[in-house]
């Protein structure tokens, strides 16, 4: 939510297909009125921050688009790190695509 406007400017979300493995994976999205304000980034702290609370998880993977240099901002903001390229990974509007892959690892306790 975008608090002067009380309306959704965006979504963040964990998926737990991998959680028997101690993996997921994140993402997220803001619409292009809002974007420049670090919101993005906000949600994926926040979002990493209960992602560690859920018992056995260990990792969490984002994928991101190599154009998409604002993704990749958002995710070294938020302490993730790029650990590669996988390429023809997955079909984005029918055509193979590379993603680049960002990580973050619990951390130590």
């Amino acid at each position: 939510m975008h608090a002067p406007t009380d309306r959704a400017v965006g979504h963040c979300g964990l998926w737990l297909k991998e959680l028997d493995e101690g993996r997921s994976t994140a993402g997220y999205a803001v619409i292009p009125s809002a974007r420049g304000r670090e919101l993005a980034t906000d949600a994926l702290v926040a979002l990493t921050e209960f992602a560690w609370s859920v018992p056995g998880l260990f990792r969490i993977a984002l994928h991101i688009e190599p154009w998409n240099v604002h993704s990749a901002r958002t995710a070294d903001r938020a302490g993730y790190v790029q650990e590669g390229l996988l390429r023809s990974h997955q079909t984005i509007a029918g055509q193979r695509r590379a993603l680049l892959l960002y990580a973050a690892a619990r951390p130590a306790e």
